[in-house]
């Protein structure tokens, strides 16, 4: 369900993002042609400081998905090893990490290094030599999902839950000697129910942990989708769940990990067991009018969630002419401000505005899960709420608007909305989750 010439699209546009990323902030500065390539060919190869690795390893996992999409577009059939297209692959993102490293001469405060490169190739190579291995795997999960009901249920809630693991231990920077062990052991980034520093107001606290509470509950619903497992055995899954994943975020040199979570990872399987036994006995109509009453009614506590996200609470802000004149000091370059942070805070605040406007995309289907244009309303209505809270951040003297977010948030609506259409396409009561006997080769 990947034919090459989508595929070839899609490696097309992955790399036009890459590149873009690759040279925020698009600080230009005039190089003559000949000092760069001096410059290029004598690029060291620098030595990474333990809080270094996470830069190297975002680099290896950026290039994992541009390695996999040429070999989709470049002869790998089947689950045989195509080793020109795996060539044909390796050489393509070669060449482009090296224009990309040697474009970043151009622009300031960019960094060159063998380091880069080294990661980028084995990125590539790594997702090359992937995608021999699932694609079938990967085109029985797309039929499965565009067939609506059940089987699309299932699609999307593998989708998330790979996604919802592999963003668990990004940036897999793990520790690889005793030294680092022993450093992770002296450090503030574990507690038996909370790492020090990261659970300082009740209300903050409450949010995060109840966020991590629904973040895992649809992995609950997929472990109640194939068996008939009980709220108590979701919640022993959980919490086991918990611990492998708070014992690898123990061994990550950029990790927190916390008790508290563990108990939080048990309750959220436990409530998506709960959720997938007692929702399809209520059926899509009688879920959908009570969606709307629910929807209605939170709008309220959704803007001042809104609000507090943005740090309104507790702020004073500053004069209305003060914030006109701090406008033009800001930049609007989406992704601007993440190059600034270190790749985990970049991530986990992209994470964290997407999972923010995702309400967004649910409130809008309860009203309009049949219309054509309903997902782009959706995506509309989400940016313009993005927008104007982004904008406000003007008024508060210790923060900036990050147009970022705006965007984000349109894409997050947007894919909540047709995530529920396909689910509920069939309009059966089996589209809201209940089990049944999937059709031979529909698993992904």
């Amino acid at each position: 369900m990947l034919p090459p010439a989508r595929a070839r699209f899609l490696a097309v546009l992955y790399a036009a993002a890459l590149a873009y990323l690759s040279l925020i902030p698009l600080q230009f500065r005039p190089l003559p042609l000949g000092e760069a390539w001096h410059r290029f060919a004598a690029i060291p190869f620098l030595p990474l400081g333990l809080l270094d690795r996470a830069d190297w390893v975002a680099n290896l996992v950026a290039y994992v998905p541009l390695g996999l999409l040429l070999a989709a577009s470049l002869g790998a059939r089947g689950r045989r090893f195509s080793v020109a297209g795996f060539a044909a692959a390796v050489t393509i993102a070669a060449l482009f990490a090296v224009t990309i490293e040697f474009a970043q001469l151009f622009f300031a405060p960019r960094t060159v290094s063998l380091n880069d490169l080294l990661a980028q190739l084995l990125g590539a190579a790594a997702g090359a030599s992937l995608w021999p291995a699932v694609r079938g795997r990967f085109e029985a999960w797309a039929r499965a999902l565009v067939a609506g009901g059940t089987r699309s249920v299932r699609a999307l809630l593998w989708a998330y839950s790979i996604a919802y693991l592999l963003l668990s231990l990004f940036p897999y920077d793990f520790v690889v000697s005793v030294d680092e062990l022993v450093w992770k052991l002296g450090s503030d980034a574990y507690g038996l129910l909370f790492a020090r520093g990261q659970c300082t107001a009740f209300l903050g606290c409450s949010l995060k942990l109840g966020a991590e509470v629904l973040a895992v509950a649809p992995l609950g619903w997929l472990l109640a989708s194939y068996n008939s497992t009980r709220i108590l055995g979701g919640a022993v899954f959980g919490a086991a769940l918990g611990l492998l994943l708070e014992g690898a975020q123990f061994l990550l040199v950029s990790g927190q990990s916390q008790g508290v979570s563990v108990i939080a990872r048990a309750l959220g399987v436990a409530l998506g067991v709960a959720l997938q036994q007692r929702l399809p006995a209520i059926g899509v109509d009688a879920a959908i009018r009570w969606g709307r009453a629910v929807s209605i009614a939170g709008i309220p506590p959704y803007l001042l969630l809104l609000a507090y996200a943005s740090g309104w609470m507790g702020a004073t802000p500053v004069a209305l002419g003060t914030a006109l004149q701090r406008l033009p000091h800001f930049n609007y370059l989406p992704f601007y401000y993440h190059y600034y942070v270190p790749e985990v805070h970049a991530v986990a605040s992209a994470v964290a505005h997407i999972a923010l406007y995702a309400p967004v995309g649910i409130g809008v289907w309860v009203w309009l899960r049949r219309q054509s244009a309903g997902a782009a309303l959706a995506a509309l209505v989400a940016c313009g709420l993005a927008f104007v809270t982004e904008l406000s951040k003007a008024l508060l003297p210790a923060k900036h608007p990050d147009f970022t977010d705006v965007l984000l948030a349109g894409v997050s609506a947007w894919t909540v909305f047709r995530a529920l259409q396909l689910a509920t396409a069939s309009g059966s009561q089996a589209s809201v989750g209940a089990p049944r006997v999937a059709a031979a080769g529909a698993r992904p």
